[in-house]
């Protein structure tokens, strides 16, 4: 084209020439940003957080009520998904359920109507049918202990030394030490889990308040993308923990391209979803920082570390159990105490053998194994704590909290 005109002298108006240069100009615009939006091997990956998330050419891509359509999805997938099912525990009181007062008052009532609940409930508690198999077999070693001594004269003469009933009755303050303080360090475990999710829903819930009040404004839709992210990490955390598969919950949740970017650092470089959630978020502030007060992005940065320090706690829950040695120790100094009690009792019968002596020698082996063997299956049950947090609830928690920060961003008043 020339650069200047006469009109008379042209064979096509000149408007006609304008339109053509805008045509060949914006076309010349599609193809420099095309490959932009592709990696070298050819694959979508997520969008550059040094640049904006649309031309002025286009319409945006992301909004509230579409992340508020794409959070109500989540109800409908629960019935195939196990990461979204409520498991938790809904007999009697139970940790496994996030407790709400009626819960309270149920657990607090006076201790007559408390136990007389309890005792109704004993055949269907966890702990008591995990030690049923223990429990007979230790009352059935008892009842071969009785017969014999009852058949060899000599071994129940034996018995009757002084010696092993001593002997047996000195086991009891080494057995009950290792039982309590293995129960604690296995309780200060679940304690310390649990309050590590506590940690997620209020830190995320206070990065995505500053999200809404300081990003917002400036770059809306990469504030929705954020609340898309730490909507999703309650879940994602449960499925780390709990080796529940989160990928549809992810491509539910994210664009295509950033679904497909977590999904490829789980595969290709083994990282889980909350690592990449983390470095997401960082990566999604860290060009926005410049223009929001610096006391904002010091805050968002404290939350996110924040998220941070508590996975890595309860990483290090998951890695690093009590050492197996001392649950052998204990598990094997108890089999000993509870097969020596039937030679103590047995010997300290002075006269004839009856079956009355004998069914209360079972009922007291019985009893004892009961006790003992019940508390050292809830030490082993607590020490892994995260099947027992109420994760699915926790979880929902953390969702709302964020879609309602996300929701306010289009239902704020005027200043």
């Amino acid at each position: 084209f020339k650069t200047t005109f006469k009109e008379e002298n042209c064979s096509l108006p000149l408007n006609f020439l304008n339109m053509t240069s805008l045509k060949l100009y914006t076309s010349l615009l599609l193809l420099i940003s095309i490959p932009s939006a592709f990696g070298s091997t050819g694959e979508a990956v997520p969008p550059n957080p040094t640049t904006s998330f649309h031309s002025a050419f286009e319409p945006p891509r992301d909004s509230v009520p579409k992340f508020l359509s794409d959070l109500s999805q989540l109800a409908l997938l629960e019935k195939d998904h196990p990461i979204l099912q409520y498991t938790e525990s809904n007999r009697d009181n139970s940790y496994t359920k996030n407790w709400k007062v009626q819960d309270w008052e149920r657990h607090q009532v006076r201790s007559f109507f408390r136990y007389r609940r309890h005792l109704g409930t004993w055949f269907n508690s966890t702990t008591a049918n995990a030690v049923w198999p223990t429990v007979i077999s230790l009352t059935c070693w008892a009842l071969l202990i009785q017969l014999l001594a009852y058949k060899f004269e000599s071994l129940n003469s034996f018995l009757k030394q002084p010696a092993i009933a001593k002997g047996a009755a000195s086991f009891g303050a080494p057995i009950s030490l290792l039982l309590a303080l293995r129960t604690n360090r296995s309780l200060n475990r679940l304690l310390e889990a649990r309050s590590m999710f506590g940690k997620y829903i209020r830190a995320s819930g206070s990065l995505m308040n500053l999200i809404a009040t300081h990003v917002s404004p400036i770059d809306k839709e990469r504030a929705i993308l954020l609340g898309r992210y730490l909507s999703i990490y309650g879940w994602c955390t449960k499925g780390f923990f709990r080796k529940e598969a989160d990928g549809t919950l992810i491509q539910t949740m994210l664009p295509p391209n950033e679904a497909e970017w977590i999904r490829r650092q789980s595969t290709s470089h083994n990282l889980d979803a909350p690592s990449c959630i983390h470095i997401r978020v960082r990566s999604l502030l860290a060009p926005i920082l410049s223009e929001i007060p610096l006391s904002a992005g010091n805050a968002m940065e404290d939350r996110l570390s924040t998220l941070e320090s508590s996975l890595g706690v309860n990483k290090r829950l998951l890695g690093s159990p009590i050492p197996p040695t001392y649950t052998r120790h204990t598990s094997r100094v108890l089999c000993l105490y509870l097969g020596l009690i039937p030679f103590s009792l047995v010997g300290s019968n002075d006269g004839p053998v009856s079956a009355t002596f004998l069914l209360s020698i079972l009922l007291v082996v019985g009893a004892t194994a009961y006790v003992l063997v019940g508390i050292d299956e809830i030490g082993v049950e607590i020490e892994n704590p995260f099947p027992l947090i109420p994760m699915q609830a926790l979880s929902k928690v953390i969702q709302n909290g964020i879609a309602n920060q996300v929701r306010l961003m289009d239902d704020m008043p005027a200043p």
